[in-house]
């Protein structure tokens, strides 16, 4: 009966374990089966650019941060109840900037990565 009952936990663990790795349980929203993800259109030095993210959870709290070879500019942003989200900042520099999409619990994990080119 015991080895019965381990077994049966042990199953149990391993179906939550299986439903957690899923991509859309584990990443965010739920009806998006390939994750988060952020774009950003090229633009010209010293003008604005747009982050635009998509498939995060709704209204998760996330750190969006925007670096090239010589700054880092970091902000908070929190999705709406689609799990996307927008945010706009100004860019001096040329070359090519990365952004990372970080969630804001305790134990930040990055969520989704693009990059855009300044010229």
């Amino acid at each position: 009966m015991r080895s019965k009952i381990i077994l049966a936990a042990a199953m149990l663990v391993l179906g939550v374990s299986a439903i957690a790795s899923t991509p859309a349980l584990a990443k965010g929203n739920p009806h998006n089966t390939t994750g988060p993800s952020c774009s950003a259109a090229d633009v010209a030095a010293r003008s604005s650019y747009t982050v635009n993210g998509s498939g995060f959870a709704a209204s998760q709290l996330l750190t969006v941060a925007v670096s090239d070879a010589q700054v880092m500019q970091t902000g908070s942003v929190v999705s709406d109840a689609g799990g996307n989200f927008s945010m706009s900042a100004y860019v001096s520099y040329a070359g090519v900037h990365t952004v990372s999409v970080y969630d804001r619990s305790n134990t930040p994990k990055l969520l989704a990565s693009c990059s855009f080119n300044v010229t």
